[in-house]
């Protein structure tokens, strides 16, 4: 089986993936790490030199790749659900998980993170809020289509209830 997390940037899907994966004893795929890994090059760089649509394309082409596989646990970019036939491959190949904290929360814990993030350029929480609200409001109508929706924000709880549904 394969279990997609879907969500928001900074929502959790990397680090429950890991925890998922380990779980289930599922091999644990980061796409975006994937698409670098594959690219040679970083998101940041792929889109400053080829822009989001190009970016975009490059997603739809990995997640593709990515959904032949037997089994694994992919945590998916923010945007991934939301572009192309992305939300279709995701619902035919696989089960989803709409990880959905607050919204007050992932900007709390994009501006605690080490690295700043490239899509939010700032540790500003003010600023970082009203860019997700931004996301949210576009994306949530892709996201709702996930299998299982979560909102807390306890690794240990979160894990257990997802291995539960599936």
């Amino acid at each position: 089986m394969l279990l997609y997390l879907i969500g928001l940037p900074g929502a959790g899907k990397t680090a429950t993936g890991r925890k998922l994966a380990k779980e289930k004893h599922y091999p644990f795929i980061d796409l975006d790490a994937y698409i670098e890994e594959k690219e040679k090059k970083t998101i940041k760089n792929i889109f400053g030199s080829e822009g989001e649509d190009s970016f975009r394309r490059l997603e739809n082409k990995y997640l593709k790749e990515v959904a032949t596989l037997p089994e694994a646990v992919i945590a998916t970019g923010g945007g991934t659900p939301c572009f192309y036939d992305n939300i279709h491959v995701i619902k035919q190949t696989g089960k989803s998980v709409f990880l959905n904290p607050s919204l007050a929360h992932i900007a709390q814990r994009i501006a605690q993170q080490e690295a700043i993030r490239p899509m939010f350029q700032t540790r500003d929480e003010k600023v970082i809020l009203a860019k997700l609200e931004q996301l949210y409001l576009a994306r949530e109508p892709f996201y709702l289509k996930a299998d299982l929706i979560t909102i807390t924000t306890d690794l240990h709880k979160l894990v257990k209830q997802i291995l539960s549904y599936f």
